[in-house]
């Protein structure tokens, strides 16, 4: 079993992130994306992000707070910013 789980997809991350679930880093991967890798000791982030296709929902200022969260870590991590 895995103890990470990651993604390169921005909302899924917000919504695993507003969720509860542990943001770890951003990951190069060498590719024009990067993985955002969340802890997943248990497998509960894999089902939450399975969850999050099935349309479950999370709070949107938490969602929102998340996704800024994560651009900034994405910006720190490749040095790139978006205007």
């Amino acid at each position: 079993m895995f103890n990470t789980y990651r993604t390169r997809q921005l909302p899924q991350a917000a919504f695993l992130a507003a969720s509860g679930a542990k943001f770890l880093r951003v990951e190069n991967t060498g590719y024009k994306y990067r993985d955002l890798v969340f802890e997943d000791n248990d497998g509960s982030v894999e089902r939450l992000a399975d969850a999050y296709f099935k349309g479950a929902s999370c709070p949107a200022l938490k969602f929102y707070r998340a996704l800024t969260e994560l651009r900034i870590a994405i910006t720190h991590a490749t040095g790139v910013s978006r205007g």
